[in-house]
């Protein structure tokens, strides 16, 4: 997927390793590679990819400023319609 590719890009290579095995792999090596503050940045740039630069950008100013209850349920509706590949299935609950 293109978190993984992102990932591998980060690394300089991919593992042989599929699907969440590899993907763990990856993790792994990224931590072992470079200290906390370097894997964070890193991967903090990987996640920032998968979205269009305009809503990282206007994220804030439209919905987390104005309407922190809302945008806190969006992450977690959009969080688990499509990460269930790195969760597994999930239920969401309001609290």
């Amino acid at each position: 997927g293109v978190f993984r590719q992102g990932m591998a890009k980060s690394l300089g290579g991919d593992v042989q390793e599929e699907g969440f095995s590899g993907l763990m792999q990856l993790a792994l090596l990224l931590n072992r590679r470079y200290g906390p503050t370097e894997t964070q940045q890193r991967t903090q740039r990987i996640l920032a990819s998968l979205f269009p630069p305009f809503i990282l950008k206007l994220f804030p100013i439209m919905f987390s400023g104005p309407f922190p209850a809302f945008s806190a349920k969006l992450n977690a509706l959009i969080t688990s319609k499509t990460c269930v590949w790195l969760m597994g299935p999930q239920e969401l609950f309001d609290i």
